[in-house]
């Protein structure tokens, strides 16, 4: 039986939000970032990579 990847949604682009997409990511779910188009311009780095980088784990 093939397992399905869950796909999880995080509202926010904050810290918190950036770590827990890390933090799921490795669990093995996929991760869709989800961010107030207010806050677009501190959220245009990640959405332009498609990339969170994390040090210190």
């Amino acid at each position: 039986m093939e397992k399905k990847m869950k796909t999880i949604s995080i509202l926010g682009g904050g810290n918190g939000a950036h770590q827990m997409a890390i933090d799921l990511t490795l669990r093995g779910f996929e991760i869709i970032l989800c961010e107030h188009p207010s806050f677009g311009e501190s959220f245009k780095a990640t959405l332009e990579s498609g990339i969170i980088e994390s040090t210190g784990l």
